[in-house]
């Protein structure tokens, strides 16, 4: 798109050097070709000979070729607000419908030959399969090298992945994820401080809860810090906005947390994957609780009646994923906290047994 504007502004120049308000230096700067075909515009420009390469970038060369290209009826426009609306018309409406045809052609024609599921979204293109086999991983790959080779310099790999608004690298690793949400609450916070005068805790607060904590909070249980730097990146847009409320500025962090009436951030992350659970074990999606976790054999009297076992696994990453962390904070409910009869009443509950926590 900048190189369409700058060839834009060169053409439009152009014009003005031969038939504006500069065309006596335009005679010094180009000359006309002596060209007798019919497919000419009319007003064909002579383009010349040159030993060196970095000619070619010159204004009075590069925008020969562009120029000897225009219809006729765009060269011989009678001023330059018509020159600007028919080259517009002529030229460019024609280019991006083209653009348009050739990129539904490559959208229609890129799953042909293609043995996995490939998805395809507006600005994502996704492909999925099963590899429980080694056949699976081979279907895959093939898949990936025909869509590189179909994409050729349009395909690129990059470490980092994003879906939903979460960015994910090769390594499942967050901590690209967290830098880039304390970034963007940092921002909205840097907005609330510069152009909110009221500094008092009715003001800050319902601002901070509804524009801040959102980016910080947002699938959480996706993308959940696992490193004690990223939680303290995100515990610190926290420590400032408390600080801004009059009168707390020289409390201590906890002391600000406990006038405020909030809770850190990793008390809030502990609640909602707790709440998570909940309702993937009794709540809406108890169907799906099998799949991600499974009823531990426990006939202690001590039991909350509904114990979780916990898994054993190779890579130590794997204990910060959503599954694996919140198995043993659940473990530790008490009974009438795991029977609660429903989300809002387990909320509560579990507030209360967390109450030692700040």
């Amino acid at each position: 798109m900048a190189s369409f504007i700058w060839l834009r502004g060169d053409l439009i120049a152009l014009y003005n050097y031969l038939k504006g308000g500069c065309s006596k230096v335009g005679v010094g700067l180009f000359s006309q070709a002596t060209s007798d075909t019919m497919r000419g515009n009319g007003l064909k420009l002579h383009q010349g000979r040159f030993s060196f390469d970095i000619w070619k970038f010159y204004f009075t060369e590069r925008v020969i070729k562009h120029w000897n290209r225009l219809p006729r009826e765009v060269v011989e426009s009678q001023s330059l607000e018509v020159f600007k609306r028919c080259f517009w018309m002529r030229c460019v409406g024609t280019w991006f419908r083209m653009r348009h045809v050739l990129f539904n052609i490559f959208i229609n024609d890129i799953d042909s030959e293609i043995e996995c599921t490939l998805s395809k979204f507006a600005d994502d293109t996704k492909l999925s399969g099963a590899v429980d086999r080694p056949e699976g991983q081979d279907v895959i790959q093939r898949d990936l090298d025909k869509l590189e080779k179909l994409g050729d310099d349009v395909i690129e790999s990059s470490p980092p992945e994003k879906d939903l608004g979460v960015l994910v690298d090769e390594k499942l690793d967050m901590s690209q994820q967290c830098a880039l949400a304390a970034q963007k609450a940092n921002h909205i916070l840097g907005c609330i401080k510069s152009s909110v005068a009221s500094r008092s805790r009715e003001v800050i607060l319902p601002l901070c809860s509804a524009l801040v904590r959102p980016h910080l909070e947002y699938c959480v249980q996706l993308w959940g810090p696992q490193h004690k730097e990223d939680m303290d990146l995100l515990e610190r847009v926290q420590r400032r906005a408390t600080k801004i409320i009059r009168g707390l500025e020289h409390l201590s962090f906890k002391d600000r947390l406990r006038e405020s009436g909030l809770f850190s951030l990793e008390k809030r992350r502990l609640q909602e994957d707790l709440m998570a659970a909940f309702q993937y074990l009794k709540g809406a999606y108890r169907k799906d609780r099998d799949r991600l976790f499974s009823k531990a054999c426990c006939d202690r009297t001590r039991s909350n009646g509904f114990k979780l076992r916990e898994g054993r696994f190779s890579l130590d990453f794997r204990r910060k994923f959503f599954t694996m962390r919140v198995v043993r904070p659940w473990n530790r409910l008490p009974r009438e906290v795991v029977e609660a009869p429903s989300l809002e009443t387990f909320k509560v509950r579990s507030d209360g047994a967390l109450s030692n926590r700040i």
